[in-house]
Protein backbone atom coordinates (compact mmCIF):
# COMPACT_ATOMS: atom_id res chain seq x y z
CA UNK A 1 0.00 0.00 0.00
CA UNK A 2 1.10 3.57 -0.60
CA UNK A 3 -0.36 7.02 -0.60
CA UNK A 4 0.64 9.71 -3.03
CA UNK A 5 0.94 13.44 -2.49
CA UNK A 6 0.55 15.38 -5.71
CA UNK A 7 2.11 18.76 -6.41
CA UNK A 8 1.58 20.34 -9.81
CA UNK A 9 3.38 23.18 -11.47
CA UNK A 10 1.75 24.72 -14.51
CA UNK A 11 3.99 24.64 -17.56
CA UNK A 12 2.10 26.37 -20.30
CA UNK A 13 0.01 29.41 -20.92
CA UNK A 14 0.13 32.57 -22.97
CA UNK A 15 2.14 34.36 -20.29
CA UNK A 16 4.98 33.19 -18.05
CA UNK A 17 3.34 34.88 -15.07
CA UNK A 18 0.40 32.48 -15.34
CA UNK A 19 2.42 29.59 -13.90
CA UNK A 20 1.02 28.60 -10.52
CA UNK A 21 1.41 25.87 -7.92
CA UNK A 22 -1.68 23.96 -6.86
CA UNK A 23 -2.80 20.67 -5.33
CA UNK A 24 -4.87 18.28 -7.43
CA UNK A 25 -7.08 15.59 -5.95
CA UNK A 26 -7.77 13.79 -9.20
CA UNK A 27 -5.84 13.26 -12.42
CA UNK A 28 -7.99 11.27 -14.85
CA UNK A 29 -7.14 13.29 -17.91
CA UNK A 30 -7.10 10.93 -20.85
CA UNK A 31 -9.39 8.00 -20.21
CA UNK A 32 -11.20 6.65 -23.25
CA UNK A 33 -9.66 9.05 -25.77
CA UNK A 34 -11.09 7.26 -28.78
CA UNK A 35 -14.70 7.66 -27.61
CA UNK A 36 -14.65 11.09 -25.97
CA UNK A 37 -13.44 14.49 -27.08
CA UNK A 38 -9.97 14.91 -25.66
CA UNK A 39 -10.57 18.54 -24.78
CA UNK A 40 -13.21 17.47 -22.27
CA UNK A 41 -10.63 15.33 -20.50
CA UNK A 42 -7.59 17.62 -20.48
CA UNK A 43 -6.88 20.95 -18.88
CA UNK A 44 -6.14 23.75 -21.31
CA UNK A 45 -2.95 24.38 -19.34
CA UNK A 46 -0.68 21.32 -19.24
CA UNK A 47 1.14 20.57 -16.05
CA UNK A 48 4.24 18.90 -14.76
CA UNK A 49 3.35 16.46 -12.00
CA UNK A 50 5.66 15.62 -9.12
CA UNK A 51 4.81 12.72 -6.85
CA UNK A 52 6.21 11.70 -3.50
CA UNK A 53 4.87 8.44 -2.14
CA UNK A 54 5.07 7.31 1.47
CA UNK A 55 4.79 3.64 2.36
CA UNK A 56 1.98 2.75 4.78
CA UNK A 57 3.67 -0.53 5.64
CA UNK A 58 6.48 -0.94 8.20
CA UNK A 59 9.81 -0.50 6.39
CA UNK A 60 12.49 -3.00 7.47
CA UNK A 61 15.91 -1.77 8.59
CA UNK A 62 17.56 -3.32 5.55
CA UNK A 63 15.45 -1.82 2.81
CA UNK A 64 17.08 -2.35 -0.58
CA UNK A 65 17.38 -0.24 -3.69
CA UNK A 66 17.91 3.48 -4.24
CA UNK A 67 16.92 6.83 -2.84
CA UNK A 68 16.05 9.69 -5.19
CA UNK A 69 16.37 13.46 -5.02
CA UNK A 70 14.42 15.03 -7.87
CA UNK A 71 13.53 18.37 -9.39
CA UNK A 72 12.72 20.12 -12.66
CA UNK A 73 12.74 23.50 -14.38
CA UNK A 74 11.00 24.84 -17.46
CA UNK A 75 10.72 28.00 -19.55
CA UNK A 76 8.29 28.93 -22.29
CA UNK A 77 11.14 30.39 -24.35
CA UNK A 78 11.10 33.52 -26.47
CA UNK A 79 9.20 32.36 -29.55
CA UNK A 80 6.05 30.46 -28.59
CA UNK A 81 2.91 31.67 -26.83
CA UNK A 82 2.32 28.29 -25.19
CA UNK A 83 4.67 25.89 -23.43
CA UNK A 84 4.00 22.59 -25.19
CA UNK A 85 6.36 20.62 -22.94
CA UNK A 86 5.04 18.38 -20.19
CA UNK A 87 7.01 16.37 -17.66
CA UNK A 88 6.36 13.94 -14.84
CA UNK A 89 8.31 12.60 -11.87
CA UNK A 90 6.82 9.87 -9.71
CA UNK A 91 8.32 8.11 -6.69
CA UNK A 92 6.72 5.31 -4.72
CA UNK A 93 7.69 2.43 -2.47
CA UNK A 94 6.96 -1.13 -3.54
CA UNK A 95 8.47 -4.43 -2.47
CA UNK A 96 10.49 -2.53 0.16
CA UNK A 97 12.20 -0.53 -2.58
CA UNK A 98 11.64 2.88 -4.09
CA UNK A 99 10.80 3.21 -7.76
CA UNK A 100 11.20 6.44 -9.71
CA UNK A 101 9.50 7.18 -13.03
CA UNK A 102 10.54 10.20 -15.10
CA UNK A 103 8.76 11.29 -18.29
CA UNK A 104 9.40 14.16 -20.72
CA UNK A 105 7.08 14.96 -23.64
CA UNK A 106 7.58 17.82 -26.10
CA UNK A 107 4.63 18.82 -28.27
CA UNK A 108 5.68 18.85 -31.91
CA UNK A 109 6.21 22.33 -33.29
CA UNK A 110 4.49 23.06 -36.57
CA UNK A 111 1.48 20.94 -35.61
CA UNK A 112 -1.61 21.95 -33.66
CA UNK A 113 -2.23 21.58 -29.92
CA UNK A 114 1.11 20.03 -29.04
CA UNK A 115 0.40 20.77 -25.37
CA UNK A 116 -2.66 18.51 -25.56
CA UNK A 117 -0.66 15.67 -27.08
CA UNK A 118 2.17 15.93 -24.55
CA UNK A 119 -0.23 16.18 -21.60
CA UNK A 120 -2.09 13.09 -22.83
CA UNK A 121 1.05 10.97 -22.73
CA UNK A 122 2.30 12.15 -19.32
CA UNK A 123 -1.16 11.55 -17.88
CA UNK A 124 -1.18 8.03 -19.31
CA UNK A 125 2.15 7.19 -17.64
CA UNK A 126 0.89 8.80 -14.41
CA UNK A 127 -2.08 6.42 -14.28
CA UNK A 128 0.05 3.41 -15.14
CA UNK A 129 2.70 4.13 -12.51
CA UNK A 130 0.15 4.68 -9.75
CA UNK A 131 -1.76 1.50 -10.55
CA UNK A 132 -0.53 -1.09 -8.05
CA UNK A 133 -0.74 -3.78 -10.75
CA UNK A 134 2.16 -2.10 -12.56
CA UNK A 135 4.53 -2.91 -9.70
CA UNK A 136 4.87 -6.57 -10.60
CA UNK A 137 6.69 -5.80 -13.87
CA UNK A 138 9.01 -3.04 -12.64
CA UNK A 139 12.10 -5.22 -13.13
CA UNK A 140 10.79 -7.34 -16.01
CA UNK A 141 12.02 -5.51 -19.10
CA UNK A 142 10.23 -7.71 -21.62
CA UNK A 143 6.92 -7.19 -19.81
CA UNK A 144 7.60 -3.45 -19.57
CA UNK A 145 8.30 -3.23 -23.31
CA UNK A 146 5.07 -5.04 -24.10
CA UNK A 147 2.98 -2.90 -21.73
CA UNK A 148 4.52 0.40 -22.81
CA UNK A 149 4.07 -0.52 -26.48
CA UNK A 150 0.38 -1.22 -25.82
CA UNK A 151 -0.01 2.11 -24.02
CA UNK A 152 1.67 4.00 -26.88
CA UNK A 153 -0.53 2.33 -29.48
CA UNK A 154 -3.64 3.23 -27.47
CA UNK A 155 -2.75 6.87 -26.91
CA UNK A 156 -1.49 7.24 -30.49
CA UNK A 157 -4.82 5.99 -31.86
CA UNK A 158 -6.72 8.31 -29.53
CA UNK A 159 -4.75 11.32 -30.72
CA UNK A 160 -5.16 10.30 -34.37
CA UNK A 161 -8.93 10.01 -33.87
CA UNK A 162 -9.06 13.36 -32.10
CA UNK A 163 -7.05 14.99 -34.88
CA UNK A 164 -9.36 13.60 -37.55
CA UNK A 165 -12.44 14.88 -35.71
CA UNK A 166 -10.95 18.38 -35.43
CA UNK A 167 -9.23 18.21 -38.83
CA UNK A 168 -5.82 18.91 -37.34
CA UNK A 169 -2.58 17.06 -36.71
CA UNK A 170 -1.02 16.93 -33.27
CA UNK A 171 1.91 15.01 -31.86
CA UNK A 172 4.49 14.75 -29.14
CA UNK A 173 7.86 13.20 -28.41
CA UNK A 174 8.16 10.75 -25.52
CA UNK A 175 11.06 9.73 -23.33
CA UNK A 176 10.26 7.79 -20.14
CA UNK A 177 12.69 6.20 -17.69
CA UNK A 178 11.84 3.86 -14.82
CA UNK A 179 14.57 3.38 -12.18
CA UNK A 180 14.17 0.40 -9.87
CA UNK A 181 16.52 -1.92 -7.99
CA UNK A 182 19.67 -0.34 -9.42
CA UNK A 183 18.50 -0.58 -13.04
CA UNK A 184 16.98 1.80 -15.57
CA UNK A 185 14.39 0.89 -18.20
CA UNK A 186 13.55 3.46 -20.88
CA UNK A 187 11.23 3.99 -23.82
CA UNK A 188 11.89 6.69 -26.43
CA UNK A 189 10.17 8.24 -29.46
CA UNK A 190 11.42 11.46 -31.06
CA UNK A 191 14.24 13.79 -30.01
CA UNK A 192 13.79 14.50 -26.33
CA UNK A 193 16.82 13.09 -24.56
CA UNK A 194 17.89 10.79 -21.72
CA UNK A 195 21.34 11.22 -20.14
CA UNK A 196 23.17 9.62 -17.25
CA UNK A 197 25.79 11.89 -15.69
CA UNK A 198 28.53 10.40 -13.49
CA UNK A 199 32.18 11.28 -14.11
CA UNK A 200 31.14 11.93 -17.72
CA UNK A 201 27.97 12.71 -19.66
CA UNK A 202 26.44 9.69 -21.38
CA UNK A 203 23.60 10.25 -23.84
CA UNK A 204 21.56 7.03 -23.67
CA UNK A 205 18.76 7.81 -26.15
CA UNK A 206 19.34 8.38 -29.86
CA UNK A 207 17.49 11.19 -31.63
CA UNK A 208 14.97 9.93 -34.17
CA UNK A 209 15.54 12.71 -36.69
CA UNK A 210 16.46 13.08 -40.34
CA UNK A 211 20.26 13.17 -40.74
CA UNK A 212 20.89 15.09 -37.54
CA UNK A 213 18.36 17.84 -38.32
CA UNK A 214 15.43 18.84 -36.12
CA UNK A 215 12.98 17.05 -38.44
CA UNK A 216 11.39 14.14 -36.57
CA UNK A 217 11.13 10.71 -38.14
CA UNK A 218 8.24 9.78 -35.86
CA UNK A 219 6.25 10.97 -32.87
CA UNK A 220 3.21 9.96 -30.84
CA UNK A 221 -0.04 11.22 -32.37
CA UNK A 222 1.03 12.15 -35.89
CA UNK A 223 2.70 8.87 -36.90
CA UNK A 224 0.45 6.02 -37.97
CA UNK A 225 2.43 3.30 -36.19
CA UNK A 226 5.23 4.78 -34.06
CA UNK A 227 7.97 2.28 -33.20
CA UNK A 228 9.56 3.04 -29.82
CA UNK A 229 13.21 2.43 -28.99
CA UNK A 230 13.95 0.73 -25.67
CA UNK A 231 17.02 0.96 -23.45
CA UNK A 232 18.06 -0.72 -20.20
CA UNK A 233 21.14 -0.90 -18.02
CA UNK A 234 22.60 -0.40 -14.57
CA UNK A 235 22.43 2.96 -12.84
CA UNK A 236 25.72 4.01 -11.28
CA UNK A 237 25.14 4.98 -7.63
CA UNK A 238 25.44 8.73 -6.99
CA UNK A 239 24.93 9.55 -10.65
CA UNK A 240 22.26 11.88 -11.98
CA UNK A 241 19.61 10.99 -14.55
CA UNK A 242 18.61 13.85 -16.86
CA UNK A 243 15.59 13.98 -19.18
CA UNK A 244 15.07 17.07 -21.33
CA UNK A 245 13.26 18.47 -24.32
CA UNK A 246 15.47 19.24 -27.30
CA UNK A 247 15.47 22.97 -26.56
CA UNK A 248 17.61 22.32 -23.49
CA UNK A 249 20.59 20.96 -25.41
CA UNK A 250 20.80 22.96 -28.65
CA UNK A 251 23.13 25.63 -27.24
CA UNK A 252 24.82 23.76 -24.38
CA UNK A 253 28.01 21.75 -24.27
CA UNK A 254 28.36 18.46 -22.41
CA UNK A 255 31.21 19.84 -20.30
CA UNK A 256 28.80 22.51 -19.00
CA UNK A 257 26.21 19.88 -18.16
CA UNK A 258 28.85 17.80 -16.37
CA UNK A 259 30.04 20.77 -14.32
CA UNK A 260 26.60 21.96 -13.24
CA UNK A 261 24.49 18.79 -13.09
CA UNK A 262 26.82 16.33 -11.35
CA UNK A 263 25.64 14.57 -8.20
CA UNK A 264 28.05 16.42 -5.90
CA UNK A 265 26.27 19.75 -6.28
CA UNK A 266 22.78 18.50 -7.22
CA UNK A 267 22.22 17.30 -3.66
CA UNK A 268 18.78 18.75 -2.89
CA UNK A 269 15.56 19.56 -4.74
CA UNK A 270 16.36 23.26 -4.40
CA UNK A 271 19.86 22.82 -5.82
CA UNK A 272 18.57 20.75 -8.74
CA UNK A 273 16.02 23.41 -9.69
CA UNK A 274 18.58 26.20 -9.36
CA UNK A 275 21.18 24.45 -11.52
CA UNK A 276 18.68 23.44 -14.19
CA UNK A 277 17.38 27.03 -14.26
CA UNK A 278 20.95 28.30 -14.58
CA UNK A 279 21.51 26.17 -17.68
CA UNK A 280 18.16 27.15 -19.16
CA UNK A 281 19.04 30.84 -18.80
CA UNK A 282 22.43 30.18 -20.40
CA UNK A 283 20.69 28.36 -23.24
CA UNK A 284 18.32 31.28 -23.85
CA UNK A 285 21.14 33.82 -23.65
CA UNK A 286 22.79 32.00 -26.56
CA UNK A 287 19.72 32.34 -28.75
CA UNK A 288 17.54 29.31 -27.99
CA UNK A 289 13.90 30.22 -28.65
CA UNK A 290 12.05 26.92 -28.14
CA UNK A 291 10.23 25.71 -25.03
CA UNK A 292 12.81 24.29 -22.63
CA UNK A 293 12.19 21.69 -19.92
CA UNK A 294 14.60 19.50 -17.95
CA UNK A 295 14.10 17.12 -15.05
CA UNK A 296 16.81 15.53 -12.96
CA UNK A 297 17.01 12.74 -10.41
CA UNK A 298 20.03 12.10 -8.24
CA UNK A 299 20.19 8.34 -7.69
CA UNK A 300 21.67 7.35 -4.36
CA UNK A 301 22.42 3.84 -3.21
CA UNK A 302 20.34 3.16 -0.12
CA UNK A 303 22.63 2.17 2.74
CA UNK A 304 21.65 -0.34 5.35
CA UNK A 305 20.98 0.98 8.82
CA UNK A 306 24.12 -0.57 10.32
CA UNK A 307 26.23 1.08 7.62
CA UNK A 308 24.79 4.49 8.48
CA UNK A 309 25.67 4.06 12.15
CA UNK A 310 29.30 2.99 11.66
Amino acid sequence: MFETEKITCQLSGSDKSERTVATLEEENATQDLAQADITEKLSETPTAILYQAASLEPVPLRTKGNNFITGFATDIGTKKDVNQDNCYIGIKTTRNQKACLMVICDGVGGLSEGEIASRSVTSMFDRWFNNKESDIIFNNFEALKQKWSEMIREINQGLLDYGRRKQIQLGTTLTAVLIFDGMYYAVHIGDSRFYIISDEVNQISEDQTVNGTHMLLQCVGATLNPIPAFYSGEVIPDSTVLLCSDGFVHKLEEREMLKILNSRICNSEKAIKEHLTELIKLDISRGEKDNITALLSKVQEKKRMWEKLR
